[in-house]
């Protein structure tokens, strides 16, 4: 299936007369997929219907295997993922992979981290000063004289030594071993597991195995240093792969309830592709991410008696210019020019525009691949007097366009249409 879809068994044989075990694990998991927003599976009299979000991957649930395909696949998908999560242009291994349409999408992020590390073994893992304590018969570093009293005296031709060789077996190799072996258990291709495997032995050869945690990850993330800089995508990869993996439910399952499978999450993938595009090419513009709107909302004093916090509505991007009102923007990845608004989406907005003291305006970018999407305008008008009170915009950004236009590397002309792109987002630049 693609992202943004339903299926049922009147357009799908497949699902006509499937059931899923009436087990409580299966049911459990059923419930909690369902209640998590990822997708929704429904067991009709006739089979099974289908309604996928903004979530692609692949999930096992009983006798049922879906696979959640990106609308927009190949390279032009590759080139917007390195560009968001800061990867590198690097030559994939297998180029049949770069295509979602042949292989799951977690294998794309995959063959790229594949590829990440691949690199760093050519170059040569980074090494550190490990401090150890061992018996040697060549002494180095410092002889720890009381382990020896401690033992009587020198008994053995080996002297208890203090000293930090220069090794490859720390924190930032280990979190490199434990994601590829984690993205072993991802893996649906045969020549892909077979890289990843080959790769594994020959880290654990000088690299501890140990498992992958998100407590391990924020450390190594810490650990990064000038030294280490290469390191940054190969983690983002298997940060990405690891948050998308397992599905864990825990906040509308029982604790420790986890599903076989992957998916992954293309709102804040098109979130943070945006972030980064507008941050880099709005020049003399403060570009921020999910800034609170502190006082919108406000318990009257005497009528909080919960006392609750006020509700802070937060627009996913607030763009500052000098001498000029904020603007604020959603990003929403669902396509706008085929499928409709949800009224939930129309609400906040007209809650963002209305909060806008002089250009009362909200805006909310959705991804087109369609050549003829064009912007589309809502107007709120007051029900009485019908005065117009504020203005919605529906923005398209189209994927393709701005795949060509990250593809390209900086100069004076690509860098004059970025900016005109990212221009058109703000409606500051006539569309082409």
């Amino acid at each position: 299936m693609a992202e943004w879809q339903r299926r049922g068994p009147a357009d799908t044989p497949v699902l006509a007369g499937l059931t899923l075990s009436t087990t409580p694990m299966v049911q459990n998991s059923l419930a909690a997929l369902n209640q998590s927003g990822r997708l929704e599976i429904l067991q009709l009299a006739g089979g099974l219907e289908i309604r996928t979000r903004s979530f692609v991957g692949q999930i096992q649930l009983g006798p049922l295997r879906l696979t959640i395909r990106p609308k927009l696949t190949g390279l032009p998908l590759l080139h917007l993922l390195r560009f968001a999560y800061g990867l590198r242009q690097l030559h994939l291994l297998d180029d049949s992979l770069a295509d979602p349409a042949a292989s799951p999408f977690q294998d794309l992020l995959i063959t790229q981290l594949l590829a990440e590390v691949t690199e760093l073994l050519t170059r040569g893992l980074h090494r550190s000063y490990q401090p150890q304590v061992d018996w040697l018969t060549s002494p180095r570093g410092r002889i720890d004289f009381q382990r020896l009293a401690t033992q009587g005296g020198v008994q053995s031709a080996a002297l208890p030594c203090r000293h930090q060789p220069r090794l490859a077996d720390h924190h930032l190799n280990q979190m490199l071993l434990a994601g590829l072996r984690f993205s072993l258990s991802l893996a649906d291709e045969a020549t892909l597991r077979a890289d990843l495997r080959h790769l594994v032995r020959q880290m654990e050869i000088e690299v501890t195995t140990v498992k992958l945690t998100h407590a391990r990850l924020r450390r190594a993330g810490r650990e990064l240093s000038r030294m280490t800089a290469a390191y940054q995508p190969s983690l983002t990869l298997i940060g990405l792969l690891y948050e998308a993996a397992g599905l864990h439910l825990d906040d509308v399952a029982p604790a420790g309830l986890a599903l076989p499978g992957f998916l992954f999450d293309m709102n804040r993938f098109f979130q943070a592709l945006l972030l980064r595009f507008l941050q880099d090419y709005l020049p003399q513009a403060q570009v921020q991410s999910e800034v609170s709107l502190t006082g919108m909302f406000g318990y009257l004093p005497g009528y909080n008696p919960q006392h609750r916090p006020a509700p802070l509505p937060r627009p996913d991007f607030v763009i500052k210019k000098p001498d000029q009102p904020p603007l604020l923007l959603d990003a929403k990845y669902r396509d706008l020019w085929n499928e409709s608004l949800p009224r939930v989406m129309l609400y906040q907005l007209a809650l963002y525009a209305l909060s806008q003291p002089q250009q009362r305006q909200a805006v909310i970018l959705y991804p087109a691949m369609d050549s003829l999407a064009r912007e589309s305008r809502l107007a709120l008008h007051d029900p009485v007097t019908g005065r117009p009170q504020a203005t919605v915009c529906l923005r398209p950004v189209n994927l393709h366009t701005l795949s060509k236009l990250v593809s390209q590397p900086d100069s004076g002309s690509v860098t004059l249409d970025k900016q005109q792109f990212a221009g058109q987002m703000l409606g500051v630049t006539p569309v082409k």
